[in-house]
């Protein structure tokens, strides 16, 4: 090669000459200059808070919407789209209730059904009420009990939780109790569940068990004359069943006598345990082994109407009420 030449056929190459070539090379150097130019854009922006990799992965140009190649190239450009940012914290999925729970109450040989009762398996708040035999409105006392429960079941540790639900089941029956509602009284036996703890609010006859590895347990003490006397120490066979069976406890608008308020505990709660929360209808008829079986060997469901069919065959006259809760 002569001429120190670098190309073949020595001699340096030349650019073609004439008007059309020179029309063609300028054409070549403004789409190479338009090309060297051209900065893609972006819909949004990323956060400056983005991690390292985030950013790495979303400047890549695999990963850019807006002006591409192909739009230089004459070719339409590509529909831009938003880049959607989640910065907020995606709430976890709700977990299932952990407990589980059913009620049900059936009406005595009477006209009306002086029982109420509350399920909240959200609140955890469980509660049987059962107006006074005697006292006017009975009905409208329990339900009174469960209204000012219910609507007072919210946040706050277990005692404030039951403090202020026992201060609104009373002040509720007191408002109600006009004309001839005045005088009404109703029994109480509430279960609060809070994780591994459970509070029982309780005045009068109704009552709540506890059912774990098949022992049925009595977690309350009924509030009634005998009862009273035979803690004391001393006999209580003279009482009838009217005079023996007279509250001591209840939550109402009139005094009874040696009235100190409900009883509040707090016990463990496991799972697998069971509560019964139930109205004397059901104990006053259907023994304790029976009630501890019944419960064992059926669901929850199962149970409620199996303690309520059992109390029909054995021809409970007064109202039963019945609610069973299980712990999972």
């Amino acid at each position: 090669m002569g001429g120190g030449s670098r190309f073949p056929g020595g001699g340096p190459r030349r650019a073609p000459r004439g008007k059309g070539a020179d029309e063609r090379l300028a054409r070549s150097r403004a789409s190479v200059t338009s090309f060297r130019r051209v900065r893609p854009t972006y819909v949004g922006t990323i956060p400056r808070h983005c991690s390292k990799v985030e950013r790495r992965h979303r400047e890549s140009p695999k990963n850019r919407r807006g002006t591409s190649v192909a739009s230089v190239r004459g070719h339409d450009p590509p529909d831009p789209r938003p880049i959607v940012l989640v910065t907020d914290p995606i709430p976890a999925p709700r977990p299932y209730p952990p407990l589980h729970a059913h009620g049900r109450s059936v009406t005595g040989y009477h006209a009306v059904n002086e029982d109420s009762f509350l399920v909240d398996e959200v609140a955890g708040c469980f509660a049987v009420a059962d107006g006074v035999g005697g006292a006017p409105a009975g009905e409208l006392a329990s339900q009174a009990v469960i209204d000012g429960l219910d609507a007072n079941s919210g946040p706050g540790t277990l005692i404030e939780r039951g403090h202020r639900m026992l201060r609104a089941a009373r002040a509720e029956v007191m408002d109600r109790a006009t004309g001839r509602s005045r005088g009404m009284a109703s029994t109480l036996a509430c279960l609060v569940v809070e994780g591994t703890r459970a509070l029982v609010l309780h005045a009068g006859d109704s009552r709540v068990y506890r059912l774990r590895h098949g022992t049925l347990a009595l977690l309350t003490e009924d509030h009634t004359v005998r009862n009273e006397l035979l803690r004391e120490g001393e006999n209580a066979d003279w009482l009838d069943d009217r005079a023996g069976g007279s509250l001591t406890r209840c939550i109402g608008s009139f005094p009874v006598p040696h009235h100190r308020g409900a009883v509040m505990a707090v016990v463990d709660a496991r799972p697998g345990d069971r509560f019964l929360v139930c109205t004397d209808g059901l104990t006053k008829v259907v023994p304790h082994q029976v009630i501890a079986n019944t419960l064992a060997n059926n669901r929850v469901e199962g149970g409620v109407l199996e303690l309520l069919a059992e109390a029909s065959r054995r021809v409970a006259r007064d109202d039963v009420t019945v609610v069973v809760v299980e712990v999972r």
